[in-house]
């Protein structure tokens, strides 16, 4: 039975899924909309960068190259955008993120240019969409447990 005091509460599934959720809609801005975490265009690379990338030569020797595009998009050999993942989720909360050397790849290119990804050292780490992709699901969740706890019956006892 579903009491007022857990209508806050959500469920570890809730948090792996936002957590998800959220790593998609920051690959699909930085792949696809070329912003960063203010929401602006990224700079663009420099010549002799965006000549490379493009012919498939920026790639260090050995390497597979996944992106040609001249627009910066933060993906080279792509293995940084796919290492964003949910890494725990639980009834509390979600975290994820990047690990190892791609971490240190997205707080690199974070001092560089306008390339922040996401936000590392002043208020909400995520764009402005990704924090109302947050609210949305908090909402949808919170008015689910109330409709669920408006409709648990209340027995009351009428005379002795």
């Amino acid at each position: 039975m579903l009491k007022l005091s857990d209508i806050p509460k959500h469920t570890q599934q809730f948090w792996y899924v936002l957590g998800e959720t959220l790593c998609n809609e920051i690959r699909k801005r930085v792949q696809k909309g070329h912003m960063n975490v203010d929401g602006v265009g990224f700079d663009d690379y420099s010549e002799e960068y965006a000549t490379k990338k493009g012919s498939g030569e920026a790639i260090y020797k050995g390497g597979s190259q996944a992106s040609t595009s001249t627009n910066p998009d933060m993906t080279l050999s792509g293995k940084t955008m796919a290492n964003l993942k949910t890494k725990t989720a639980t009834t509390k909360h979600v975290i994820f993120g990047w690990l190892g050397l791609h971490g240190g790849i997205v707080d690199s290119l974070y001092g560089h240019k306008n390339y922040q990804i996401v936000e590392l050292e002043r208020g909400d780490p995520f764009a402005k969409g990704e924090m109302d992709i947050i609210h949305e699901h908090a909402v949808k969740d919170f008015n689910k447990n109330i409709e669920k706890y408006c409709r648990t019956p209340i027995i009351m006892k009428v005379g002795s």
